[in-house]
């Protein structure tokens, strides 16, 4: 079976959507898949998690037949490195904010003479990558591999219109909710961050390059109008398995005070 490969699948449909994984473990790893992703995101960012982890869940994600993104805990060539050898097909870096935090990551995640990322054929890229030549695999990478930076504060959207321009970054990921902390509004979806957001998805596809906006049912259609091709779902395990829970707990709640007559809290229970 022919392994998706990212920019491909940009090609051949209208969107691709993501799912996001914080607990890395295969187990999560097969589950998203399952669901009918086109890729996996995995965050090394948050999770404090190492690439010994991120291995187990490329393994899943390869028996699944989805491709898979990673974003790194930092704007450093290692732990861009570390993650494409251990057989990320691509690439997420947070808090980018100019064109040579833009340029290091380009640089970082290609082989010579398109970037400076070090060679070593002892990596797994057999995982994602399809027709595998050892001979060719560096070449084979440059043009398949998918890097893309993460645009969360306001300079950052300040700065786009510069940041698109930079050669070998292929996609921009919108982050409304620490963007949202730095302008001090209250939730990542108020109307003037949305709006940046808009804007920023337009300056992306006019730029040619792919805009990665989070998938919130209110807010897709419109992304959609502005451009946006790939998009990643809000339901990421962790918020799934506690909103499930707590609607779980809503139900007991419910179901205990309809058989007693009496209102019962939380609390009453032992489980607050």
């Amino acid at each position: 079976m022919r392994k998706p490969i990212i920019r491909e699948l940009l090609k051949e449909r209208d969107i691709i959507v993501g799912g996001c994984q914080q607990i890395l473990d295969p187990l999560v790893t097969e589950c998203i898949a399952q669901s009918g992703v086109d890729f996996v995101f995995m965050d090394l960012e948050h999770t404090g998690r190492s690439i010994d982890a991120l291995q187990c869940c490329f393994l899943a994600a390869a028996a699944a037949n989805v491709a898979t993104l990673v974003r790194v805990r930092d704007i450093r060539q290692d732990l861009i490195e570390q993650a494409l050898d251990a057989g990320a097909q691509g690439i997420i870096v947070p808090t980018v904010e100019t064109v040579e935090q833009c340029e290091l990551v380009a640089s970082a995640g290609r082989f010579p003479p398109e970037g400076t990322r070090g060679w070593c054929p002892v990596v797994p890229p057999m995982r994602w990558m399809n027709d595998y030549n050892p001979a060719t695999w560096a070449q084979d990478a440059n043009r398949d591999v998918f890097l893309g930076v993460l645009i969360e504060t306001p300079l950052a959207f300040k700065n786009l219109p510069e940041l698109v321009k930079v050669k070998g970054i292929d996609f921009y990921f919108l982050g409304p909710g620490d963007c949202s902390i730095h302008m001090g509004k209250s939730s990542p979806w108020d109307p003037e961050i949305t709006e940046m957001c808009m804007a920023a998805a337009d300056t992306i596809s006019a730029a040619g390059k792919v805009c990665m906006p989070l998938a919130r049912q209110e807010d897709v259609a419109e992304y959609y109008s502005h451009g946006a091709r790939m998009f990643l779902t809000t339901a990421q395990d962790t918020t799934v398995l506690r909103e499930a829970n707590t609607q779980s707990m809503e139900a007991v709640f419910k179901s205990i005070g309809k058989s007693s007559g009496k209102k019962v809290q939380p609390d009453a229970l032992g489980l607050k």
